[in-house]
C-alpha cells in the first residue's frame, strides 16, 4: 500500500476512535462537568443555549482536564475553527493593545541585548588594542636595550654612534 492510503487510514481510525469517546459515558460527564464549570455559558459571547465543549488541547485526550476544554455556542465553535487565530487570541483574552505591548517590550529588551553585546565587544576590542600597544612599547625598549653607545670624541664633536647586537 501507498503512504497515502495509510495516511488516509490513520486517520479515518483516528477520527473513528475520536467519534466512539465523543458518544461515550466518560465523555458525556466531562462535557457536563466543563459546563457546570462555565457557569452555562458561552466563554466568548455568553450565549446559554446549544453549547459545545471544545478541546483547547489533545495531549490528555480521553483524560482531559477541565482547562483543556472551553465552551462556546454552536456559532463561536464554528467561527473558532473558521477563524483560528482571532478566537485563539480572544480565548487567552489578549487584545491588539496587549500584543502592541508585548511586541514593544520584546523589541526594547532585544535592544538592550544588543547594546550590551556591542558594549562587551568594544570593552574587548578595547582591551586588545591596549595590550597591542604595551606589546609595542615593550618591543621598541628591548630595541633600545639592544643598542650599545660608543662613547663621544670630545675633540672633534661627532656624535656618538650605536652599534646594534645580533
Amino acid at each position: 500500500m501507498g503512504t497515502c492510503v495509510l495516511r488516509r487510514k490513520l486517520v479515518s481510525e483516528r477520527r473513528q476512535q475520536y467519534n466512539d469517546y465523543l458518544h461515550s459515558k466518560e465523555w458525556k460527564a466531562k462535557r457536563k462537568e466543563a459546563i457546570e464549570a462555565a457557569g452555562h455559558r458561552c466563554r466568548l459571547c455568553n450565549e446559554e443555549n446549544s453549547l459545545h465543549v471544545h478541546h483547547r488541547t489533545y495531549e490528555r485526550f480521553m483524560d482531559e482536564n477541565i482547562e483543556d476544554l472551553t465552551v462556546l455556542c454552536a456559532s463561536c465553535h464554528r467561527a473558532f475553527h473558521q477563524h483560528r487565530r482571532a478566537c485563539l487570541v480572544a480565548l487567552q483574552g489578549e487584545t491588539k493593545k496587549d500584543r502592541a505591548t508585548a511586541d514593544s517590550k520584546r523589541k526594547k529588551a532585544r535592544a538592550k541585548r544588543m547594546e550590551k553585546a556591542a558594549l562587551a565587544k568594544a570593552k574587548k576590542n578595547a582591551k586588545g588594542r591596549r595590550a597591542q600597544r604595551h606589546a609595542d612599547r615593550k618591543k621598541k625598549q628591548e630595541a633600545r636595550e639592544r643598542e650599545i653607545p660608543v662613547a663621544k670624541k670630545r675633540t672633534t664633536g661627532i656624535p656618538a654612534r650605536t652599534i646594534t647586537r645580533s
